[in-house]
């Protein structure tokens, strides 16, 4: 499709696809359509009634490529947009509910008239219609010149077209065109237990979606706002503070609309429609559902000052949504009346510094409820911890009790280090250890603590029984250390230092 837009306008050029090991035409320039082609025709038959036309292999990545921008670009009509099905008779399009939404733009005709206009400006070729169902609309924008099919027409309309118009397989349509069945109108009135029982069930439940006797709806590509709220321009802005304040409006019209559901938000996107067709979507979250207009406006602007030297305004944008993607509940809490001391809510301050850092570079650490040591703590993104912290494990319990000295450093060694021991008894603390070349007399010592590996993780039966000890010498410094193996596991365990006490 973007190699037909580049391809000289003079000459005959279509672009090709194979369909069940068969070449066949997908898309034309208007050269290639003014000489009999159509999509779907075979290459041969192509090729034999014009050996000089030019041919240009379709790229169906970049097709898709191109319709998801342009879906998206047409969420400044409904949010409801989706890329229908390639049939193998015609290359595949958008669709559009505009059902609510057309009386913003003055009617369905108008609403039609400015979207064609539109990408006309862009370059592109379009071709759009209305009606009340997808399979009508379908059938006009690709085999008819009507661009409006009145409700209550859709028989008389589609009996006029070909079967390829029921968007049916290629292998369908060749079977009823060897039995002399051309137009949807042979099929209409002919009974229809005969014709599943022959070509399938897809060619009537075709039939019944464009006729409306079926419901066939629209699964939009992206997921529908909750709450949303736009801004039309009539003449382009371009500079920030233009944007900020139009946000800050619309900011504070969802946040009512929020008040009065008791919800927050937990995800935004800011959308900024440039003039000449370009879009950018700008996507804060938040790690608890919240309608603070302060916090949600200084989320966006975290968000456009991270990808300030990105935005690119161009001939300036003349339309910006704002939408609430995800929601919950946001009761409103009531102060205490006692003194009592509270630890700060951070969760603001880490909303603000996602947007502008990215989420995965705004970390915290999380207790997980495990034996091992190394594995007690782990990095997780900081959002991701606030919305679950009701399921984390409480730091607390890796405290000392009142007057007790701590059972664990603090910090951990990244790598435990061998150090060289001498115990009274084998399986007993050590009395005395070398590390880091300095030779150490235990003064006192606690333990052991046994940790074992999980079963489900030792495979082969080769993880060892740890044996840790706090140990203080005789100048009161404080040490954890453990043997790796019990004796009975290992011939000569080995000991390690894994952290220290401050």
């Amino acid at each position: 499709m973007q190699k037909l837009r580049r391809a000289n306008s003079d000459e005959a050029v279509v672009t090709i696809s194979k369909f069940n090991n068969a070449w066949r035409l997908t898309a034309l320039n208007i050269t290639a359509r003014t000489l009999g082609l159509q999509p779907g025709l075979p290459l041969a038959d192509a090729r034999a009634r014009f050996p000089h036309l030019q041919v240009i292999e379709a790229e169906a990545d970049q097709d898709h490529r191109l319709l998801e921008n342009i879906a998206d670009w047409c969420l400044r009509y409904t949010p409801l947009t989706a890329i229908s099905d390639a049939a193998a008779s015609s290359p595949c399009g958008i669709m559009l509910e505009i059902t609510g939404c057309a009386h913003l733009f003055g009617g369905e005709v108008e609403l039609r008239s400015d979207l064609c206009s539109r990408l006309k400006q862009q370059g592109l070729s379009v071709k759009a219609a209305i009606a009340s169902t997808v399979g009508t609309a379908w059938a006009a924008a690709h085999y008819s010149h009507y661009s409006l099919i009145p409700e209550g027409r859709e028989a008389a309309f589609l009996s006029e077209l070909p079967l390829a118009a029921l968007r049916l397989p290629q292998t369908t349509l060749d079977a009823l065109e060897r039995v002399g069945l051309v137009l949807i109108a042979d099929v209409q009135s002919r009974p229809r237990a005969p014709l599943t029982a022959r070509f399938g069930a897809d060619l009537l439940t075709r039939l019944g979606q464009a006729l409306g006797e079926l419901q066939e709806p629209i699964s939009p590509r992206l997921p529908l706002p909750v709450y949303s709220a736009e801004r039309r321009f009539a003449e382009p802005i371009a500079r920030e503070e233009d944007i900020r304040a139009v946000s800050f409006s619309l900011i504070n019209k969802l946040c009512e609309t929020m008040q009065k559901q008791g919800e927050g938000a937990l995800h935004m996107r800011l959308t900024l429609f440039r003039a000449d067709g370009a879009l950018k979507h700008l996507d804060a979250t938040f790690g608890r559902a919240t309608r603070d207009e302060r916090l949600l406006q200084e989320v966006l602007m975290r968000r456009l000052e991270a990808i300030a030297d990105e935005l690119d305004p161009g001939f300036g944008f003349d339309c910006l949504i704002i939408s609430i993607g995800k929601t919950g509940r946001c009761d409103h809490r009531e102060n205490s009346f006692l003194n009592e001391p509270s630890a700060p809510d951070l969760t603001p301050f880490i909303d603000a510094m996602t947007a502008r850092l990215g989420r995965a570079r705004v970390q915290r650490l999380t207790a997980h409820d495990t034996h091992v040591p190394e594995a007690a703590q782990a990095r997780s993104a900081a959002q991701a911890a606030v919305a679950n912290s009701a399921r984390a494990v409480d730091w607390s319990s890796y405290l000392a009790e009142q007057g007790e000295p701590p059972a664990r450093p603090i910090r951990l060694f990244a790598n435990p280090e061998p150090v060289e021991t001498l115990a009274s008894v084998p399986d007993g603390p050590p009395i005395r250890f070398r590390w880091r070349q300095v030779l150490h007399e235990v003064a006192r010592a606690d333990g052991p603590e046994r940790i074992a590996c999980p079963w489900w993780q030792d495979e082969q039966g080769q993880a060892l029984t740890r044996d840790y000890y706090r140990v203080e010498d005789k100048h009161g410094r404080r040490f954890w250390v453990f043997r790796n193996g019990l004796y009975s596991e290992h011939e000569v365990p080995r000991w390690y230092m894994h952290g220290l006490f401050a």
